[in-house]
C-alpha cells in the first residue's frame, strides 16, 4: 500500500505529523479497492492508523439504499483480528495490529475509544450487544446486516472456544482424580525411579502414598484385607511355550526344507546346502514355558466369572490393561509369603519355629488350593504341549521321590517354570542393552523400535521390569515351596552325597544347557521344601555340592566336545582335576574317528580359557538370580541392577562381575590353571558317577552342549565342490557374522583354522549362541527371492499360489492351500507346532510381508525390507533393501518371546493357514 500510495502523493508527509481528526477521507466507490485505500493513506502506518474514512456499506436485503460508514483503520483492523486463527484474514490483521500498537499514540487511542466484541455474552441478543457498545464518533448508527451477521458468528465462535476449554478442563480433573487413585498412585510409584523426599509437601505426598500401597482387584476395585484363602488375589499372567535360546540348529540339505530349481549341474548327495540357501532343522532344540505378568492383579472369584463370560474366538486378556493374560497365579501377602533361607553358611533354626511355620504354610495352602489347583491345571496344559523331550526326565522325580512321571506332582512343573522365568530374564537383561547401545532399534520409529515403554526414562524402564520380574519370581517361587512335600529335602540332600553317585549321570549328560538348568533349579528348591527351609547345614552342603557340580560339569561338556586330543594329554599331566573329566567323555578316539563332520578346534589353553566364558556367563547369570532369590534376604529387584550394564561388556568383564555367586565358584582362569590347585572335581564325579563314558559319542568333535555355534566367515559363497563342511558349522558371510553377534556384545573368539577341512578356506570363530535368523541372506530382497522362483513344498511337490518360507528354519510351506491339509489343519500350523512350539513366524514371497502365527491367530509384523525411501513396497516394483534395525528388533523380540505383549500388533482368530 505504501508502494502504491508514492505514486499518488503530491505533497512528503512526515512521521512526525499528526492527521486532522475531524477530517474524514471519502473512499467513494462502491468497492472498497487497494488502490483507492492508497490513495487516501498516509505514507507511514502509525499515522494511517489514526486516520478516519468513509466508506459505502450496502445492505444485505435488496431495494434498500446504500449507507455511509466512517471509521478508524485502527478499529477496523482490531475487529478483523477477532477472526478465528486459521484463517488467513486473521493472521494478517493480527501481524497489522502489532506494527500499529508499535505507536504508543496508537495504543492510547485504542485504550480510549475501543470498540466492544460483537459476542459479548451468550445469553444477550446480538442487536442489544451492539447498542450497549461504548459511544465513539465512529459508531452512531443502528448496526447493519453485515455486522449481524459478523456478531453472530462471533458468538459461535466464542461458545465453540468456551465448549472447548469446558472439556480440557474436565480433562484435567479426571487426570487428577486418577492420579490421587490407588491405581495412579502405583503407576507413579512403577515409573518414578526412587528419589528422597525433597520437602515437606513431597514428604506428605509419600506418606499418603504409603497408604494406598494395597493391591487391588482390577474387576471388582476392592482391596485384599489380610488372607482370604478361599478367594486369594493373584497375579494375571500369560503362559505359553516357546523355543529355548539355548542350542543352535542343526543344518539339514537344503532338499529336506524346500524343492528348488534342478541346477544345471549334478549335485553331489554328501554335500549340505550346494547351491540353495541354507535350511536347518524343524524341530526345536529345547522348549521352555513363557510365564509374563502384567502387574494387574485379581481375586479368584473374579477370575473364574471373567473367563467364562468370555465369548469363544477371543483372546484372554486383562481387562485393565489389554495384555494377554490366560492364567492367576495366587499370590500371598507380605505376612503370607515363604521366603526361603538358603544360605551357604551353616545356620540352624528351633524346631519350634520350624513347626510353627510349617503349620501355618500347609494351612495357608490348604486354604486357596482351589486356586493353586486351577494355576497348577492351566500349566500342566502347557507343559504337555512341549513334549516330554523338553521336560525334566523323569529319573529326577524318581530320585525326589515324586512319582514315576514329571507332571505325577505339580512342583517339578512350577520348579520348570521358575527356571525358565530366569532364563528369559536372564536374555533379556543380557541382549537387550547391548542392541540399544549399538543403535539397533530404532525409537523414533513407530512399532519398530525398543519396548512399549521406550518413551521413558532407561532408569524409570529398568526399574519397572525389574519390579515385575522381582514380585513374579518371588509370588512363584513362594507358590512351589508350598506344593512342595517335606521328604523332597531329605531326597535331594542324598543326591549331593556318595550314597546316590551317578543317579542322574545319564540324564544330565543328555540334556540341554536349559534341561540341566532346570534339574539344578529343581534340586536348589527341594533343598528349601520342610520346615529349615534350607537353612540347616545339611542343606547349605548340598547345594554348594550341586552348584559346583553343574558349574564344572557346563565347562566338561565344552572342553570334551572342542578340545584337540594333544591339549588334552599336555593338561592331563598338569591339571588332573578337571582334565580327568575330560579324557573320560572324550574316550575311545577310535570309535569316534569313524563319525563324518568331527572338528576339534581348540588347541591352547588360552583359546579354552576365552572358550569357556562364552559358555559360562549365562549359567553363572542365571545361577546368581536363582539364589538371591533363594536367600535368606532375596531381593531379586536390587540384585538385578547390579547384572545389568548400560553398554556393550566384554566377556571378561562380565566373567569378572558374575563369578561372585558367594559359593566359592572358580575363574574359568582358575579352572585351568595347573598353579591354582583350586578346583575339587569330586562334586562332578558324584553327580555323573560312572556313567562318564556312556554318552561320549555325542560330545567328541560335534555340537557341543553348550550355548555355542562355530561360525566359518568367507566372502565364498559355498566351499569347493570337494570339501565336506561339518553340519554344525555355519558358514556365513562377513555380513551375515555382523548380524549374528549384532547383539551379543562381541562375545565370539576366534580359533585356529588348523582344523578346517582341506581347501576351506576362511576364518573360524566361536561365538555365544543368541536366537537368529540365518535364513535371511543379503542385503536385496530381489536377489534373495529368485532363490526361490519356482520353488516347491516337500509335502505336495507343488508350487503354492502363496508361497512362504519359515525364518526359523527355512522350509517351504503352503499358505492357505488345500493341497498340505491334514486334519483339518493347514501346513503352516502343523509346522508351528514342531517349529516354534505352537508359534511360526514365516515370510511372505509375494510381497516381503512377516506374518506371525501363535496358538491359533495371527498377525502381520510387518516388512524386513525397505524401499529407497524407507518405505514398504509389497508390488516388488522397487529395489527393497534389508532394514538392520528391523531385522534386530524381530530377533530380539524372538528371544523374548515378547511378541504377544506388542501393542501395535492386531491379533486375529485363525481360520486355515
Amino acid at each position: 500500500m505504501l508502494a502504491l500510495r508514492s505514486a499518488f502523493s503530491k505533497k512528503p508527509e512526515t512521521e512526525s505529523e499528526e492527521p486532522d481528526m475531524d477530517l474524514c477521507e471519502d473512499i467513494s466507490t462502491d468497492e472498497v479497492q487497494v488502490f483507492q485505500l492508497a490513495k487516501v493513506m498516509g505514507p507511514h502506518l502509525s499515522s494511517t492508523a489514526r486516520r478516519r474514512y468513509r466508506i459505502r456499506v450496502q445492505s444485505a436485503q435488496s431495494g434498500e439504499t446504500p449507507s455511509e460508514k466512517e471509521f478508524l483503520l485502527l478499529h477496523a483492523v482490531e475487529r478483523l483480528a477477532m477472526a478465528p486463527a486459521e484463517t488467513m484474514v486473521g493472521g494478517l490483521a493480527r501481524g497489522l495490529r502489532e506494527c500499529f500498537l508499535q505507536d504508543p499514540r496508537n495504543r492510547r487511542l485504542l485504550q480510549t475509544t475501543e470498540p466492544q466484541s460483537p459476542a459479548r455474552s451468550a445469553d444477550d441478543s446480538v442487536e442489544s450487544s451492539l447498542q450497549q457498545q461504548s459511544p465513539s464518533p465512529m459508531n452512531t448508527e443502528t448496526p447493519s446486516p453485515q455486522e449481524l451477521d459478523e456478531a453472530r458468528r462471533a458468538k459461535r465462535r466464542k461458545a465453540a472456544q468456551e465448549r472447548q476449554q469446558k472439556m480440557l478442563d474436565d480433562l484435567k480433573k479426571r487426570q487428577a482424580a486418577f492420579m490421587t487413585s490407588v491405581q495412579g498412585q502405583h503407576m507413579m510409584e512403577e515409573t518414578s525411579p526412587k528419589r528422597p523426599a525433597c520437602d515437606e509437601q513431597h514428604g506428605a505426598i509419600d506418606a499418603e502414598n504409603q497408604i494406598q500401597k494395597e493391591p487391588e482387584c482390577v474387576v471388582c476395585m476392592s482391596h485384599q484385607e489380610g488372607e482370604d484363602g478361599d478367594n486369594p488375589l493373584g497375579l494375571l499372567c500369560f503362559l505359553r511355550p516357546a523355543p529355548a535360546n539355548c542350542l543352535p540348529r542343526p543344518r539339514v540339505p537344503t532338499e529336506q526344507a524346500v524343492l528348488l530349481q534342478a541346477p544345471k549341474a549334478p549335485l553331489r548327495s554328501d554335500c549340505l546346502n550346494r547351491g540353495g540357501p541354507y535350511c536347518f532343522s524343524p524341530h526345536a532344540p529345547d522348549g521352555l514355558v513363557l510365564a509374563r505378568p502384567c502387574s494387574h492383579r485379581m481375586h479368584f472369584s473374579c477370575w473364574s466369572r471373567f473367563k467364562k463370560g468370555l465369548s469363544s474366538g477371543n483372546r484372554l486378556a486383562c481387562p485393565y490393561c489389554n495384555t494377554a493374560s490366560n492364567a492367576l497365579l495366587p499370590a500371598c501377602s507380605s505376612r503370607g509369603k515363604r521366603p526361603a533361607g538358603l544360605s551357604f553358611r551353616d545356620a540352624n533354626t528351633s524346631m519350634q519355629n520350624e513347626e510353627s511355620m510349617l503349620r501355618q504354610d500347609e494351612s495357608l495352602h490348604q486354604q486357596h488350593a482351589e486356586a493353586s489347583s486351577d494355576f497348577t491345571s492351566s500349566l500342566e496344559g502347557q507343559l504337555r504341549r512341549l513334549g516330554d523331550q523338553n521336560l525334566p526326565p523323569p529319573q529326577l522325580s524318581e530320585a525326589l521321590e515324586l512319582g514315576s512321571t514329571v507332571l505325577a506332582h505339580p512342583m517339578t512343573g512350577l520348579a520348570k517354570l521358575c527356571a525358565d522365568n530366569i532364563t528369559l530374564t536372564e536374555v533379556r537383561l543380557r541382549t537387550r542393552p547391548a542392541a540399544q547401545a549399538a543403535a539397533l532399534v530404532v525409537p523414533g520409529v513407530p512399532g519398530y523400535g525398543g519396548s512399549s515403554s521406550s518413551s521413558a526414562a532407561p532408569q524409570a524402564r529398568h526399574a519397572l521390569a525389574d519390579s515385575a520380574a522381582s514380585t513374579y519370581l518371588h509370588t512363584l517361587l513362594g507358590e512351589t515351596l508350598q506344593v512342595a512335600p517335606n521328604h523332597v529335602a531329605a531326597a535331594a540332600a542324598r543326591l549331593a552325597c556318595n550314597e546316590t553317585a551317578g543317579r542322574l549321570g545319564n540324564c544330565l549328560l543328555a540334556a540341554t544347557p536349559h534341561g540341566r538348568f532346570q534339574i539344578m533349579t529343581v534340586l536348589l528348591l527341594s533343598l528349601c521344601a520342610g520346615p529349615n527351609r534350607g537353612k540347616s547345614a545339611e542343606a547349605s552342603s548340598a547345594a554348594r555340592n550341586f552348584v559346583h557340580g553343574f558349574y564344572l560339569l557346563e565347562a566338561v561338556v565344552v572342553l570334551a566336545a572342542l578340545a584337540d586330543e594333544r591339549l588334552i594329554e599336555a593338561e592331563l599331566h598338569e591339571t588332573p582335576g578337571i582334565w580327568r573329566c575330560v579324557k573320560s567323555l572324550s574316550s575311545a578316539p577310535g570309535e569316534l574317528a569313524a563319525i563324518p563332520g568331527q572338528m576339534t578346534p581348540l588347541r591352547t589353553r588360552e583359546e579354552a580359557v576365552a572358550l569357556l566364558k562364552l559358555a559360562l556367563n549365562p549359567f553363572l547369570f542365571k545361577t546368581r538370580q536363582l539364589l538371591a532369590a533363594l536367600g535368606p534376604e532375596s531381593d531379586v529387584s536390587d540384585m538385578l541392577p547390579s547384572l545389568r550394564s548400560e553398554g556393550p561388556v566384554s566377556p571378561d568383564e562380565q566373567h569378572a562381575r558374575l563369578i561372585n555367586t558367594g559359593c566359592g565358584l572358580p575363574s574359568a582362569e582358575e579352572l585351568l590353571d595347573p598353579n591354582s590347585g583350586f578346583v575339587d572335581a569330586g562334586a562332578l564325579m558324584q553327580l555323573l558317577g560312572s556313567a562318564t563314558s556312556m554318552r561320549a559319542q555325542h560330545f567328541r568333535g560335534l555340537q557341543p552342549s553348550s550355548p555355542l555355534v562355530l561360525v566359518l566367515v568367507s566372502a565364498a559363497d559355498e566351499p569347493p565342490a570337494d570339501v565336506i563342511l561339518p553340519n554344525h558349522v555355519w558358514q556365513l558371510s562377513p555380513l551375515g557374522f555382523e548380524r549374528l553377534h549384532a547383539a551379543g556384545c562381541q562375545e565370539f573368539v576366534e580359533l585356529s583354522t588348523e582344523a578346517l577341512p582341506h581347501g576351506c578356506e576362511g576364518r573360524l570363530f566361536c561365538v555365544a549362541y543368541r536366537m537368529t535368523l540365518p535364513v535371511i541372506t543379503g542385503r536385496v530382497y530381489q536377489k534373495f527371492y529368485t532363490q526361490f522362483v519356482n520353488a516347491r513344498c516337500t509335502v505336495c511337490t507343488t508350487s503354492s499360489t502363496i508361497p512362504t518360507i519359515c525364518l526359523l528354519c527355512g522350509t517351504f510351506l503352503c499358505c492357505n492351500s488345500e493341497c498340505c491339509r491334514r486334519d483339518g489343519d493347514g501346513e503352516v500350523t502343523r509346522h508351528a507346532q514342531t517349529c516354534g512350539l505352537g508359534t511360526c513366524i514365516f515370510l511372505q514371497l509375494s510381497n516381503s510381508l512377516v506374518h506371525v502365527v501363535a496358538d491359533g491367530f495371527i498377525t502381520c509384523w510387518g516388512s524386513l525390507y525397505l524401499d529407497g525411501h524407507g518405505e514398504e513396497e509389497y508390488n516388488l516394483a522397487r529395489p527393497l533393501h534389508m532394514s538392520e534395525a528391523r531385522l534386530q528388533q524381530l530377533m530380539q523380540s524372538i528371544r523374548e518371546v515378547s511378541l504377544d505383549f506388542e501393542p501395535r500388533l492386531k491379533w486375529k482368530k485363525v481360520i486355515f493357514v
